[in-house]
């Protein structure tokens, strides 16, 4: 019944959101800072905090910078897998149904007191990972869990809404450990043909973080 649904959009949300790896090649290399037409020579790569002149940029550069950003938001982007409980001759049964990618933006402090117990995570995925759109008699609960990765753990998520236009979800779940959400950015400052890199799980691979390129278009 498992349904590996590509989760390729997801990836580029994330960059939209931070516009971390965004900045990769075009702001942090200026290339599109332009004075009439010369480019910006002496520039600071905003991810590794270095200066290099424009025209001594190495292939070593732009690496470290994408291996920092990485680094950055690794573990802020998370598996989203979905299952259903299917009763099978009277017994239910918990079956893998879909998974995808998703990318916590926002963390909450849950307390008891004045004492953290816990952390609150609001997290965007796509509508088509959670939206289970079998119709069957047989499915008496659907079951939408986080999988971090780095601790290798499933927890028991929230969906609080979707939309399946846009093809967005957004959950919540809560853990004890801290994560670092990413960095809200201004996806208005994106530009057609520049090069970004996504990162996800594609094919429900939730213990693996890939990274791809893309262009914005």
């Amino acid at each position: 019944m498992k349904k590996q649904r590509n989760s390729y959009l997801i990836g580029a949300v994330v960059i939209v959101i931070t516009l971390i790896l965004a900045s990769i090649i075009v702001a942090s290399i200026s290339i599109n800072q332009r004075s009439g037409t010369k480019i910006k020579n002496n520039v600071t790569n905003e991810i590794t905090t270095t200066t290099v002149e424009y025209n001594d940029l190495t292939i070593e550069d732009v690496d470290s910078a994408i291996t920092t950003a990485v680094k950055k938001v690794e573990n802020a982007v998370i598996g989203v897998n979905v299952k259903v409980v299917v009763n099978n001759n009277g017994k239910n049964v918990e079956t893998d149904y879909s998974s995808g990618s998703g990318v916590i933006y926002k963390r909450e402090e849950v307390k008891d007191g004045s004492k953290v117990v816990n952390y609150k995570y609001y997290c965007i995925t796509n509508a088509h990972v959670v939206n289970v759109d079998e119709i069957s008699s047989r499915i008496t609960k659907v079951n939408v869990y986080a999988y971090l990765g780095y601790d290798d753990v499933e927890i028991l998520a929230n969906v609080v809404n979707y939309d399946v236009k846009a093809d967005i979800a957004l959950l919540t779940f809560e853990h004890y450990s801290l994560i670092q959400p990413v960095i809200v950015g201004d996806s208005s400052k994106l530009e057609k043909g520049q090069l970004v890199f996504a990162l996800g799980n594609p094919e429900g691979i939730s213990s693996t973080l890939t990274t791809w390129a893309c262009v914005i278009q």
